[in-house]
């Protein structure tokens, strides 16, 4: 299998960190697409609550943030659901998802 279509996933720090290896692949790739996820799209409520209380205690402290709410396993499914969703929505099936 050649693998042509790419797609690559992550947070603006980890594509600007691995930029140079990302255009080194472009070289050998027909179409190379990045997906950069951050925000997150809320829906419902208690989520909406989640990342309130996220800012409020990030001011206070970003390390006690961080360990209670931004490293939570929820948190990084919710995004990653959410990448999925957008993948799946392409116009295309990419051969390759670095996610």
């Amino acid at each position: 299998m050649e693998i042509k279509k790419v797609v690559i996933t992550g947070d603006a720090f980890f594509l600007d960190r691995h930029q140079d290896l990302f255009k080194a692949m472009s070289q050998h790739l027909e179409h190379l697409e990045y997906l950069p996820y951050g925000k997150l799209d809320l829906t419902r409520p208690a989520e909406v609550l989640l990342i309130f209380i996220y800012k409020m205690v990030r001011q206070l402290s970003v390390k006690d943030a961080d360990r209670l709410l931004g490293k939570n396993s929820r948190i990084f499914m919710m995004k990653s659901h959410q990448t999925e969703r957008k993948i799946r929505q392409l116009g295309y099936r990419p051969d390759l998802v670095f996610h």
